[in-house]
């Protein structure tokens, strides 16, 4: 019985990613974060063409929590546009994507500002981590550090990742 389960399972697997061209992954992905109640990728829908999501997770507990991390990355799908979005308010109005990019290698950093992907590293994986840190490093990537309000935005066309961190007063 179990072996049929399986096999059905995994034969519907194949079918919706031969139908769809979304792999198995990023179905599973899309029920832990319906399960987990964290699917932040609303940043996104809408503003850049993306297949997946990476990441979308905070640290936010019912806790008093005096800061906490938010983080999202997707992957850009192929066709996704080689230059950033303008700025853009996504769909549910709680994030804001675009703005002032700069080009990467960045030519001037604040010494005193936290690093993002420092801070909420925790909640990336380490390939990710790996990723948008070299992102930033290499040229034909664009970035946003709004150090006021703890904002950090990563668009890396040439590893197709968008990524938005947030670091600050614990927001449900």
């Amino acid at each position: 019985m179990l072996r049929v389960v399986t096999v059905t399972v995994l034969g519907a697997f194949v079918l919706l990613y031969a139908g769809l061209g979304r792999s198995p992954l990023s179905y599973l992905e899309s029920i832990n974060r319906s399960i987990g109640g964290r699917d932040f990728s609303s940043a996104f829908h809408g503003i850049v063409p993306f297949d997946s999501v990476v990441v979308s997770a905070t640290d936010y507990s019912s806790n008093l929590v005096k800061d906490s991390c938010l983080v999202v990355v997707v992957r850009l799908s192929a066709d996704a546009p080689s230059e950033p979005p303008k700025q853009t308010r996504s769909a549910d109005g709680r994030f804001v994507i675009g703005g002032r990019w700069r080009e990467t290698p960045e030519r001037m950093k604040l010494a005193s500002a936290p690093d993002l992907l420092e801070t909420c590293g925790h909640l990336i994986d380490a390939d990710t981590i790996l990723y948008l840190g070299s992102s930033l490093e290499q040229p034909g990537n664009f970035v946003i550090r709004d150090w006021r309000k703890g904002v950090m935005q990563l668009y890396a066309p040439e590893v197709r990742l968008a990524a938005y961190l947030s670091y600050g007063p614990a927001r449900p």
